[in-house]
């Protein structure tokens, strides 16, 4: 939900379904994948992050004071801090399953595959502060009875989009890899799997 004001208003609540959503992978044998159709979003570190985005038109003129991303969790993994960027160009969801290579979608090597791409040589280019975008990070709730958790969002990101200057939203892990030592002993997890609903799974656990 997006906390939004007025002036001369109090600030009222205000819940923005996911309109379209993304997910995309920078390993190597991937990187022309669409995912735009999965019923899942994942994240791993910097390797498989996702795009999503609102209709702005509703909320244009108002002001952000506030704002949340809501995720409900597939899978043991839960979400460690996280990354919510704006993004500086125009990307296509696309009906991509599997890292299906999908003509006219996004992936991380196409803004639009065989027909576009990213003004710079990737995604990267217009993401997490490159090519005028702006982004911040925030730590999650812990995950709820219901598989909840809640992602605080930088105001100054969501705003971009309602005023035209942000064609979505980023979100990308900012953990990665863990490791837990007991004594001499290391435990290394290498880029644990996060999985979220889509908005195309279940209405009751979109994003």
């Amino acid at each position: 939900s997006l906390l939004l004001t007025q002036a001369g208003a109090a600030p009222l609540p205000r819940r923005v379904d996911v309109t379209r959503d993304l997910w995309i992978s920078s390993y190597e044998k991937e990187r022309e994948g669409n995912n735009g159709a999965s019923p899942k979003l994942k994240l791993k570190g910097i390797q498989e992050f996702y795009l999503l985005d609102c209709d702005p038109e509703p909320l244009r003129g108002q002001r952000v004071v506030r704002a949340q991303l809501h995720l409900h969790g597939e899978g043991p993994e839960v979400l460690g801090r996280i990354t919510v960027s704006s993004v500086a160009e125009e990307w296509v969801e696309g009906k991509g399953t599997g890292y299906a290579r999908t003509p006219g979608a996004s992936c991380f090597a196409w803004a639009r595959t065989d027909e576009q791409r990213w003004r710079d040589v990737d995604i990267t280019g217009a993401i997490n502060g490159v090519g005028g975008s702006i982004w911040g990070f925030g730590d999650p709730t812990p995950r709820d009875a219901d598989g909840w958790q809640v992602i605080p969002i930088a105001p100054a990101v969501v705003q971009a989009r309602l005023d035209g200057a942000s064609h979505g939203f980023c979100v990308m892990d900012d953990v990665g890899s863990e490791y837990t030592r007991n004594g001499n002993t290391i435990d290394y997890r290498h880029f644990p799997n996060r999985y979220v609903s889509s908005r195309d799974d279940k209405r009751k656990t979109a994003p």
